[in-house]
């Protein structure tokens, strides 16, 4: 073995089944790639990567090197890049959206809580785009809207999906750490925004480091591969999302009896009743509202979606906030802005096998409240 004192290379030992072009990919652009064989001059520090089917790849002749089995190094790195989109589902379905809304032939956005996400099919919708989340509060659904403001001059329409709740929402005032966690997760990495979060907890990231693997271009490939799937996919349906505050989860919100779908929502509409207490949220939200219709005045339409629930939910959610949201939405306009409010909270053509859960819809309600805007809309 011949010794050098270059910088470190990697050598690819080529087989029926490995060739140096099918690894290239794999590699940072700065990473030298030769075809390796016995007349090479070969640093201690190089890297021969092989084929696990390569029988001479066992041999004593590779002994002295740092041997690479190209499948093994190809499935860690996937799996690791697995993890970290899974942990980070949000993040980067946002950020997908964000950078799909460039183009100009997207007219219509749509934004706001889980109400949108679980409630608008952009398929169903020529056009659009969905930039709706869960625990989405109103700061970060106008942050995005926004974003895409700044490159596409196209927009037309804004749909905002609101609650009767939704403006005594903070979601970095929050003190669940699953939901905090949201904020440095996804709109602290795309906004550089904590809001009102004093002390926020550290994103942690799944992902390898690697001075040999473009770790960075491989993650991008795969989150371009799976969010083309839209958010809500074969292998990750609707009903894995389910707020399912009942015992048996094993249980669909369809397969739920009388009894148990009262309990549910019972403690769905308590959990929304707690932040009536939370009075500044809710003047910060009233100022934040009038600014948001009255800087899109004459850019786009605005349309504000109360979307449906069910009688579980509503029969326990308290008037007041009904009272409220509608007395926001008078202050806004008193200002001069224009908008449209299209209310389907007792909207009678939802029945309980349109629902995900207590207050979301499933895909079957989606696409009905989805046609039911588009029909408004156009």
């Amino acid at each position: 073995m011949k010794v050098q004192d270059n910088a470190m290379k990697v050598f690819v030992k080529e087989c029926k089944s490995l060739s140096l072009e099918q690894v290239r990919f794999l590699f940072k652009p700065s990473v030298t790639l030769s075809i390796y064989n016995t007349d090479r001059e070969i640093n201690l520090d190089d890297v021969v990567v092989v084929s696990s089917a390569d029988e001479e790849a066992n041999s004593n002749e590779l002994s002295d090197y740092n041997v690479l089995i190209y499948e093994n190094v190809f499935k860690e790195i996937i799996e690791n890049i697995n993890k970290e989109f899974c942990e980070n589902y949000d993040y980067y379905h946002l950020l997908y959206n964000l950078n799909k809304s460039k183009n100009p032939d997207i007219t219509t956005i749509v934004s706001g809580s889980s109400y949108g996400l679980f409630g608008f099919e952009a398929s169903k919708f020529e056009n659009s785009l969905n930039l709706s989340l869960a625990s989405q509060d109103l700061y970060y659904a106008v942050k995005g809207i926004d974003h895409v403001f700044k490159t596409n001059k196209n927009i037309r329409n804004i749909v905002m999906f609101m609650s009767y709740y939704y403006f005594y929402s903070d979601l970095s005032k929050t003190k669940n750490d699953y939901e905090i966690r949201r904020v440095s997760k996804v709109y602290k990495r795309l906004f550089d925004d904590e809001h009102n979060c004093y002390l926020l907890p550290p994103r942690q990231s799944a992902l390898y480091s690697s001075r040999l693997f473009d770790i960075d271009k491989l993650l991008q490939m795969f989150v371009e591969k799976e969010c083309t799937k839209g958010y809500f996919n074969e292998c990750n349906p609707r009903e894995n999302f389910a707020t399912k505050l009942w015992s048996d989860k094993t249980k669909k919100w369809v397969e739920l009896t009388d009894a148990e779908k009262a309990l549910a929502g019972k403690s769905r509409a308590d959990s929304h009743n707690n932040s009536l207490k939370r009075l500044n949220s809710l003047l910060q939200n009233t100022v934040l509202m009038q600014k948001f219709v009255n800087d899109y005045q004459g850019l786009a339409n605005i349309y504000i979606i109360i979307p449906p629930a069910t009688k579980y939910y509503k029969k326990y959610c308290s008037d007041e906030f009904k009272e409220m949201f509608y007395n926001v939405l008078e202050i806004a306009k008193d200002s001069g802005a224009s908008f449209e409010v299209m209310d389907f909270w007792d909207d009678e053509a939802f029945s309980d096998d349109d629902f995900n859960d207590m207050d979301h819809l499933n895909e079957r309600g989606a696409a009905k409240l989805t046609c039911k805007i588009k029909e408004r809309i156009q």
